[in-house]
């Protein structure tokens, strides 16, 4: 008994915290469940109409078992109080067309209000009811009851809930967007030599290999570069040869010209010619010498594939390799042209290296330039050189900078991309 009192009490808190359109369906379930019955619906009057029926769908308005069930609730309609009924008290029509599923024995309470009657609740059972059974039908229909003809109260919106903070919170978001934030940029960079050394080829000719691998290191004096010696050999044996030939026939004119005048004004133009031949075997016997080029001083040999080299023509002066120091404190940045933005000519620069990433290096600005080249990765960038304040870094280690640069609000900070996407088309 105790139990199904707190069960009653329950249901009876549920309905009057639920709005119009829930508190009817839950009313006729809890009924069932408390009441142990087998059917359980819901009258209302204005308009007449069934408004939900437990355990099944509500049946269309205009269908038989609609109609019959108005017809039981007008036959059957309580007055003041509960009251139960069963088949038999029923008029002779309406029990020839009772359901065949449903059971016998029904209690009826009034949904009634200061105003007059509102509805019907209606359960049925298998067994008669008692008269506990209809004074607690009563009372969840008295509650029921005040639901339904209370105005569903709408929530309040959330703008409205917190109308006296959505001021504040558009004055915090205006100046937090007002904030200033220091611009940057990240582009890929690397470590370069400070102060590089080209090795360049002495003499014009052909390749033969490299003698050193890339980055590795040399010191003074140690051969880099190999020229092919037999090309060189050969012109040097050639010029050797003409200078023979020049000799001899200036032997001849020095010793005819003593009895022939004509040959003897050729011993002015022949000794000329051996003059010319012996600086030019000088000057091949020199190429030859130097078909081994070698370092000007000690560090690291920089160039490209060494493949790239074999076999491959070079004019004098043209550059080799670069010599450095195997590490350096400078690094070359490339910072695509369409992401630029306004920097000091000393700007702040961090840079993340790929092997230490979580170790920043800083360091500042010493060159920028003026004219957008084509870097590696095909793209139109301009090229930054910035020095870093620690330790020197290994060449050709690769990783990120970081530049900064001005002051700005976040708002424009954070509106800059598509300011420059939509500039050209706004005329900005």
């Amino acid at each position: 008994m105790v139990e199904r009192l707190a069960r009653m009490v329950s249901l009876m808190d549920r309905l009057a915290s639920l709005p119009r359109n829930e508190a009817g369906f839950e009313a006729v379930q809890g009924a069932r469940d408390l009441f142990r019955c087998t059917l359980s619906f819901l009258y209302l009057e204005d308009p007449p109409r069934i408004e939900c029926v437990s355990g099944a769908g509500l049946p269309d308005a205009d269908a038989p078992l609609s109609v019959w069930m108005r017809k039981l609730v007008r036959t059957v309609e309580p007055h003041e109080e509960a009251q139960a009924f069963d088949r038999a008290d029923l008029p002779p029509p309406m029990q020839d067309s009772w359901p065949a599923s449903w059971p016998d024995y029904g209690l009826c309470a009034p949904l009634r209000m200061p105003g007059g009657r509102v509805g019907t609740w209606v359960v049925m059972g298998e067994t008669p009811w008692s008269r506990a059974d209809a004074t607690a039908l009563g009372s969840m229909a008295h509650v029921l009851a005040r639901v339904l003809i209370t105005p569903d109260t709408p929530r309040p919106s959330v703008w409205r809930r917190l109308d006296r903070w959505k001021w504040w919170a558009v004055v915090a978001c205006a100046l937090f967007l007002l904030l200033p934030v220091r611009s940057f940029v990240v582009a890929p960079a690397e470590v370069v030599p400070v102060v590089p050394m080209p090795v360049r080829a002495p003499i014009a000719g052909t390749v033969a290999n490299m003698a050193v691998a890339p980055n590795m290191a040399v010191h003074a004096g140690d051969v880099v570069t190999r020229f092919d010696r037999a090309v060189l050999q050969s012109e040097r044996d050639a010029a050797s040869h003409e200078l023979e030939v020049a000799r001899t026939r200036y032997s001849e004119a020095l010793q005819g010209g003593m009895d022939d005048a004509k040959v003897r004004s050729e011993i002015g133009p022949l000794q000329a010619r051996v003059g010319e031949q012996e600086a030019e075997l000088r000057r091949r016997q020199w190429m030859l010498d130097h078909a081994d080029v070698r370092s000007p001083g000690d560090g690291v040999v920089i160039y490209d594939d060494p493949a790239d080299w074999m076999g491959r023509p070079v004019e004098k002066g043209e550059k080799l390799a670069l010599l450095a120091q195997p590490e350096s404190t400078r690094i070359a940045i490339h910072v695509p042209a369409a992401e630029m933005i306004a920097l000091a000519d000393d700007a702040p620069v961090q840079f993340f290296d790929d092997l230490r990433p979580d170790r920043p290096h800083r360091g500042h600005l010493v060159f920028r330039g003026y004219f957008p080249e084509t870097s590696a990765q095909g793209v139109a960038s301009v090229l930054l050189r910035a020095d870093l304040d620690g330790a020197a870094i290994r060449l050709g280690t690769k990783g990120e900078a970081r530049i900064l640069g001005g002051r700005r609000p976040l708002v424009l900070w954070l509106l800059h991309r598509p300011i420059f996407w939509l500039r050209p088309w706004l005329g900005l």
